[in-house]
């Protein structure tokens, strides 16, 4: 089903999100305070930041949606990553079964750019695409030891292994450098051993376009597990994956690397190309108290995709289903989620997502650290891209069918 109102994305979106003046941007939202110590900017918001943010205005209804019909080679239920490119077009990226594909500016399907296997334009487990250049984009399959430039189009323009570097499967390219260069983040989850940290380091690394590493910008507190029992019959504890825990987050934002893990409550550190740190932002306030409701929407997220691969012979379902009721979770939830650069030179944070929420909401700063916006969306979603008044929100229904709206949002006082 595509369902367009207003126009067609090529319009709504222009050339993949061109940027635009932050001249007419709200002011502060709280009174902050800024100090140099070293040569490093420091600003920081009372709590009162949130609720006084700027609130922008965002359309019930997306303007174009995009959910593949029910074509099954355009199923988007496994769909994890899009980038928009020239003419209104998105490449999504779905990994279950891995395959690359192009819709048009009406959100209809183009043709499926690549698909599973080992052969000359195949993915086995690609990287979320990565615009670079005028108008290509960069996909990394680690598993194939390689990786492929695509065009607008696209049509393969380059295929090339990755050249012998050591680059992890869970390593995925996060934004492009200036000079060249491009930052990715080692974000690995998995069970952690006895007389390792419950926070395993998560490195972001500089890299050259030949994915060599070049330095290591800043090592984040990764993926946050706690110690737990594998099965009832396990004698000795392992640390396990934490249920709505803290994460390591990295993006580019303009041409600064920006981080945070979580690790001191809401404070990003953003560094130049070369890592070196220039500017903390700190938020005051409270993180949100992971509740009963969140804890049985994970535990039926898990039971139903046991029963789902039951059906196709999965092992051990019963052991499945005991991890699935017994896994360990937070008290509270991470002080932000994913960090989004937006047009105009904004960054947006996302707030941290639960399987029980009904909305999302996102926080827009400007580069110089300033409060300028706050979005709420009008149902539960993932926001994966911001442009200049536009937002594409990854949304699953009751079926677990996934579909991407672009929502159209408005200043305050526009």
């Amino acid at each position: 089903m595509i369902r367009v109102v207003g126009g067609t994305l090529a319009l709504l979106l222009g050339c993949g999100g061109a940027a635009e003046s932050t001249a007419d941007v709200a002011s502060d939202a709280a009174s902050a305070v800024s100090r140099d110590s070293a040569g490093i900017t420091i600003r920081e918001y009372s709590e009162a930041a949130w609720a006084s943010a700027p609130s922008w205005r965002l359309d019930a209804e997306p303007v174009v949606t995009i959910d593949g019909g029910d074509n099954p080679e355009f199923d988007l239920t496994h769909a994890e990553w899009l980038t928009p490119v020239s003419r209104g077009r998105t490449v999504v990226v779905t990994t279950l079964p891995p395959r690359v594909m192009l819709f048009d500016s009406l959100g209809a399907p183009v043709r499926v750019v690549a698909t599973s296997g080992e052969g000359p334009g195949d993915v086995r487990m690609p990287s979320n695409p990565l615009r670079v250049g005028e108008d290509s984009l960069l996909l990394i399959d680690a598993t194939l030891d390689r990786m492929t430039i695509l065009s607008p189009d696209g049509t393969i323009l380059e295929q090339r292994p990755l050249g012998g570097e050591t680059f992890a499967w869970c390593e995925p390219p996060l934004g492009p450098l200036p000079g060249n260069r491009l930052i990715t983040v080692v974000q690995c989850f998995g069970d952690v051993r006895e007389g390792e940290p419950l926070r395993p380091p998560a490195p972001v690394l500089i890299r050259d376009f030949d994915l060599g590493v070049v330095d290591t910008a800043v090592v984040l507190a990764g993926g946050e597990h706690a110690w737990g029992l594998t099965s009832p019959s396990a004698r000795k504890p392992t640390g396990l994956f934490l249920r709505y825990g803290r994460r390591q987050q990295a993006a580019v934002w303009d041409t600064m690397i920006v981080t945070g893990d979580g690790e001191r409550g809401f404070e990003l550190e953003v560094r130049d190309p070369s890592g070196q740190l220039r500017e903390i932002l700190r938020v005051a306030g409270p993180q949100r108290p992971v509740t009963e409701a969140m804890r049985q929407a994970w535990t039926d997220r898990d039971l139903a995709r046991v029963e789902r691969d039951a059906e196709h012979g999965g092992n051990d379902p019963e052991l499945l289903a005991w991890r699935a009721r017994n896994g360990p979770y937070a008290d509270s939830l991470p002080p932000h989620g994913a960090l989004r650069p937006g047009a105009g030179g904004l960054l947006w944070v996302v707030d941290a997502e639960t399987l029980a929420d009904t909305s999302w909401a996102a926080t827009a700063f400007a580069r110089d650290g300033r409060i300028v916006g706050r979005l709420v969306g009008p149902r539960a979603g993932r926001p994966m891209w911001f442009g200049a008044d536009r937002v594409i929100v990854r949304e699953v229904d009751g079926d677990g069918v996934v579909r991407f709206g672009v929502y159209r949002f408005r200043r305050s006082g526009q």
